[in-house]
């Protein structure tokens, strides 16, 4: 209400003095400061577009300085009509008691460095106000954009008030600088400006980033943001000090920094009431989200604070030395360390909250018996599920437990709904360009394998969308699906899309280690281009995963090539492993365990023993397995068993080479039995289809056809039935 009020009198204004005398810079008047000399009480000032190198006074009188924007709202005209000080002083001054009657309208101001100035009257100089300096004066500024002004020594970069109470109106303060206070604008010395609808952006300054407000004064913001700040002391957003009362309603402070105290909002020794506050992403050693010290009465309603980060103490709220805090409607959630927290020492401090969603509850308040919490009404500990918190989206989910947690039974926090419902699973969506902040929903995926493993329950299922994944990572002990979208799209060359490499050289595509993997399914994937010891595209060892539509292809080791599994009862289903090699296992390494595979195909893998598998002590079992022109340059080119057992049925051997002995299978010391198995096109020395060493060897209901002689060869064979 106060806004519109405030709105309609200036309008009112700008109206009643367009009605004096026009003139207009540079037909009339070549600079804008003869045109201010020029003109009297009541007459409007209209700039053309350019660039005037030059600083202007209003020497005290009740005029409009405006740019075309003046005619028709066109903004351009704000940033195309510019006032540059050359650094050669204030910008603009007014210091002469100007009233809300001066207007200052749709300018760029730029490039001042200050005006050297005693306003205490001590005898004591320095520069004040880069942009524009103010004293004993209230003028209104409008539309007017402030950038790139510095304000050394006296502070104030942008803007510096001195017992003036200015309104600014849809302006911003951006880039602006002082080694002192104040980067945007600083105030003191019963100064109370008003802003609405204004942008602060990059400023810096020692202390109050944004801007410093102090001394006996009641500030007022109605939709005002800082954000991007820093600060290399306290105050990245803004700092109140020494009875600076401010009343601020949606008011959003993001992203904001500083190197000491209160990254977002420093209050010392003031008060404030704050309604529909955002305080985001700031970071600083303590208090980064709002930092408030020295007897201030502060009162939060319906504030997000959130994603504030503090290195030491109270990344949500710091507070100490005999504050009273009162907060109610309010979110404050997901702030590290601390949500708030209590200084150990100085004079006891209150808070009083309630209605209020708070992490971990009154856990997420540390008071170190330093002062009282007044546990109210209402409050929840519940995540508020923002829309995207990491993009500093802070509305809520449609199905937020804060929508209807305050005292009216109506939202708490600054936002009420801005999208959908949160994805509480059972399937949740992963890629590398999503965040981890995410709800991972096909619209917001998380970033990461990891994170999506530690949200997702029993019964869940993890989609990645087509994308290259380097990531290690483990089950949890979980019963989880993870898999490509191939099979949710009905897309199966979404498979070889969805890509597995390794983390760094000399890795494996895919590491699971412990039976905390043994409930997990992996499928849809395609492990590739990986050279490491063992197990190149996926090394397995002591677990039990099931893989299913995996493709892994062009790896090198020198145990298993694709894949490594080490005492694992692994499951293979529909997969295939082709162009792989290694010493031992082209395709498959297997060490002990009993692993089985079905409908798996093992294609034009190479390696010394064992082309497509090399088992050894271990009982595999094989069904419906293609093993085609893989090549061993020893033995055993399609598959090599040492020791263990290994049950064959309805599979084939097709065009495999073992260029000593067995081209098909070589068994030695061990047993197998092959059922309903086709050997054909094998080539080898001898012993094209199998050789034996040792080994006990079943064959029934089998075709072996066009393998070149002789098929069978025996070294001291315990025996072969058929």
């Amino acid at each position: 209400m106060r806004l519109k009020f405030n709105i309609l009198c200036f309008l009112l204004i700008s109206q009643k003095v367009l009605f004096g005398g026009t003139y207009h810079v540079p037909s009339d008047y070549s600079t804008i400061q003869t045109a201010i000399n020029g003109v009297i009480h009541g007459d409007t000032v209209i700039v053309a577009p350019g660039v005037y190198e030059e600083t202007i006074n209003f020497n005290g009188k009740a005029i409009l300085v405006a740019s075309y924007f003046v005619i028709d709202s066109d903004s351009s005209f704000i940033y195309t009509t510019i006032i540059d000080a050359q650094e050669t002083g204030s910008v603009v001054t007014m210091k002469s008691g100007e009233t809300n009657s001066s207007i200052l309208l749709g300018f760029t101001i730029q490039n001042g460095n200050g005006n050297y100035e005693d306003p205490d009257e001590n005898g004591t100089y320095y520069t004040y106000g880069g942009g524009l300096y103010i004293q004993d004066s209230d003028p209104s500024i409008k539309n007017c954009k402030i950038t790139n002004n510095v304000g050394n020594e006296g502070g104030g970069g942008g803007v510096f008030c001195y017992n003036s109470s200015p309104i600014f109106l849809e302006c911003t303060f951006d880039n602006n600088e002082t080694d002192d206070v104040g980067g945007g604008l600083y105030s003191r010395s019963n100064s109370s400006p008003e802003f609405y609808n204004c942008i602060f952006s990059e400023n810096s300054a020692e202390f109050g980033a944004g801007c410093y407000l102090r001394n006996d004064s009641s500030p007022i913001m109605e939709n005002v943001t800082f954000e991007s700040n820093t600060a290399s002391n306290s105050g990245g957003g803004f700092i109140l000090k020494d009875g600076a009362n401010l009343n601020a309603s949606d008011l959003y402070v993001l992203n904001n920094s500083a190197d000491g105290l209160g990254a977002g909002i420093y209050i010392n020794n003031s008060d404030a009431n704050l309604s529909y506050v955002l305080v985001g992403g700031n970071s600083s050693s303590s208090g980064a989200g709002i930092y408030v010290r020295n007897s201030s009465q502060v009162e939060i309603e319906n504030g997000s604070i959130s994603a504030n980060v503090a290195t030491s103490y109270g990344g949500g709220i710091y507070l100490r030395d005999g504050v009273n805090v009162t907060v109610i409607n309010s979110i404050i959630y997901g702030n590290s360390e601390t949500q708030i927290y209590f200084r150990s020492t100085g004079d006891d401090v209150e808070l009083d909250i309630s209605f209020t969603n708070i992490e971990n509850g009154e856990n997420g308040i540390i008071n170190n018996d330093n002062g009282d919490v007044i546990w109210g009404d209402g409050n929840i500990e519940g995540d508020p599920y923002f829309c995207n918190a990491p993009i500093s989206d802070f509305y809520l989910r449609e199905n937020s437990p804060s929508l209807t947690s305050g005292s009216d039974g109506s939202f708490i926090g600054c936002f009420a709904v801005g999208c959908g419902p949160v994805n509480l699973g059972p399937t949740w969506y992963v890629d590398p360009n999503g965040h981890d902040g995410n709800d991972g929903s096909l619209e917001t995926p998380f970033a990461t394998i990891t994170h999506a493993i530690s949200t997702a329950s029993d019964g869940d299922t993890i989609r990645l969308n087509p994308n290259t994944y380097s990531e290690s990572f483990h089950f949890d002990n979980k019963e989880i699906v993870l898999e490509s979208r191939a099979f949710e799209l009905n897309m199966m060359e979404l498979i070889e899309e969805t890509i597995f490499i390794p983390t760094e050289n000399g890795n494996s595509c895919l590491t699971l280690i412990g039976p905390n993997n043994d409930n997990a399914i992996l499928r849809g994937f395609t492990f590739k281009d990986a050279i490491s010891i063992n197990g190149a595209g996926v090394f397995i060892e002591n677990c039990s995963p099931t893989f299913e539509n995996i493709i892994v292809k062009n790896n090198t080791s020198e145990l298993g090539g694709g894949v490594y599994l080490n005492e694992s009862n692994s499951y293979f289903k529909n997969c295939t492993l082709k162009n792989n090699g290694s010493n031992l296992g082209g395709g498959i390494y297997i060490l002990d365990g009993s692993p089985s595979f079905e409908n798996v195909t093992l294609q034009e893998n190479l390696a010394y023993w064992g082309g497509g598998i090399y088992a050894e002590d271990s009982q595999a079992n094989l069904v419906g397995c293609i093993f085609r022109g893989n090549e061993a340059f020893m033995e055993g080119g399609g598959l090599y068993l040492e020791g263990g057992l290994c049950e064959i049925e309805w599979s084939s051997f097709e065009e495999n080479i073992g260029v000593d002995f067995g081209a098909g299978i070589l068994a030695n010391m061990s047993a197998v039995e092959i059922s309903q198995t086709t050997f054909s096109g094998n080539i080898s020395g001898v012993g094209s289809c199998i050789a034996f060493m040792g080994s006990t060897t079943f064959i029934n209901n089998s075709i072996l056809w066009d393998n070149n002689s002789p098929i069978f060869y025996s070294m001291e064979s315990v025996g072969m039935s058929s």
